[in-house]
């Protein structure tokens, strides 16, 4: 650790960086700043990090903070049993494209008799997989909205008289996104948006493929970040940070069937397979995620050993039991406890001692 940070013994020098995880991962590192606040004497709490950094769900839960609102202010507003006006709810989030996708649907069977015929001049063979191509190519670009997102956090930033614009907010705050059309990575931030509005921002960088709309900016398609950024590190430290602490909710579930159980439908154990294509797809988006995190983190630390890397995150079995699926918004108490109990662990008997945290983090690896 550098002699400036080490003298200074507050956060001048820190930087936050919030990974994704979808809804599940927002509580979990909802629950992982609970407790570091309560862990953390003043000077070194979460609202004194100068610089956060966000990136799909995290990047929801940074422009939040970033406003200045504590975490446990925002855990007391989406507790399940709060009935705060600003209480986190399903329909915040997901608003299903119904008239689009039936749309869709509608179109493709009624196109159907120009395909037949089509087929039938070039005396080719129709298949059901002809007609879903199809159909696809009419589908929209995302199962759900994004305009009950935005609208929430708008409510939210409206009623902590947070500021719209990166421009405008005391804190150095950085949302990372995905530009769908030239592949490449895209970043909002004081510097290179200084008039994006930032809920704007944060819905565009939780925009999930598949799942969520793209959201336009400035002539460009806008994704989920955590496809084209492996993790905000690298842009913390060339901001000058010498501590880094990273919350990473996203971690390969370990179902190691000696040990735990992962439960079917059924009710039986089962193997991630027997949860169908959507279960395996995430694993794997796991398995790669996480893969690229900790590559980074290892190149890092042997490139940079003036800084220190703090990465928060859950076993493979914990995340089996309350992290399985990103979207399963019934287990969000289950989740913000799991992410403050972990991370207690992790900072027993460190008294406020940034020094102690490190020393553990370069310990573990």
């Amino acid at each position: 650790m550098s002699d400036e940070f080490r003298t200074n013994g507050g956060l001048d020098h820190a930087a936050l960086v919030l990974s994704g995880g979808g809804i599940t991962g927002w509580f979990y590192e909802l629950g992982c700043m609970r407790a570091w606040d309560e862990r953390m004497p003043e000077g070194r709490r979460i609202r004194d990090f100068p610089l956060i950094i966000g990136t799909s769900a995290g990047a929801v839960l940074a422009s939040m903070v970033a406003g200045g609102v504590a975490p446990t202010d925002i855990a007391e507003m989406v507790r399940d049993d709060a009935e705060h006006p600003l209480d986190f709810r399903r329909e915040d989030i997901y608003a299903f494209h119904w008239t689009k996708v039936l749309g869709s649907l509608a179109r493709g069977a009624a196109d159907l008799p120009g395909l037949a015929r089509g087929y039938l001049r070039t005396a080719r063979r129709a298949s059901p997989l002809d007609f879903f191509t199809h159909v696809q190519s009419e589908a929209p670009s995302g199962l759900f909205s994004n305009a009950p997102l935005d609208a929430y956090l708008r409510r939210f930033f409206d009623a902590h008289d947070i500021p719209l614009k990166f421009r405008d907010l005391d804190r150095d705050l950085r949302i990372t996104a995905t530009d769908l059309d030239r592949g490449e990575p895209f970043l909002f931030s004081r510097e290179t948006t200084p008039d994006a509005e930032i809920p704007h921002a944060a819905v565009a960088s939780s925009a999930i493929p598949m799942f969520f709309t793209p959201v336009a900016h400035e002539g460009r398609d806008l994704i989920d970040g955590s496809i084209a950024w492996s993790s905000g590190i690298e842009l913390a430290i060339d901001a000058g940070a010498k501590l880094v602490v990273v919350l990473n909710p996203m971690v390969p579930l370990r179902n190691d069937r000696e040990r735990v159980c992962l439960p079917a439908a059924r009710g039986a154990c089962a193997s991630i397979r027997d949860l169908g294509f959507s279960s395996v797809g995430l694993q794997a988006f796991r398995v790669l995620v996480h893969t690229r995190l900790c590559t980074d983190v290892r190149r890092l630390r042997e490139e940079r050993p003036d800084v220190r890397i703090v990465v928060l995150e859950p076993t493979g079995e914990e995340a089996l039991i309350s992290l399985a699926s990103p979207m399963a918004f019934s287990t969000r108490k289950e989740v913000l406890t799991l992410g403050y109990q972990a991370t207690r662990r992790r900072l027993e008997g460190v008294n406020g001692d940034l020094e102690a945290v490190v020393t553990g983090a370069d310990a573990e690896g």
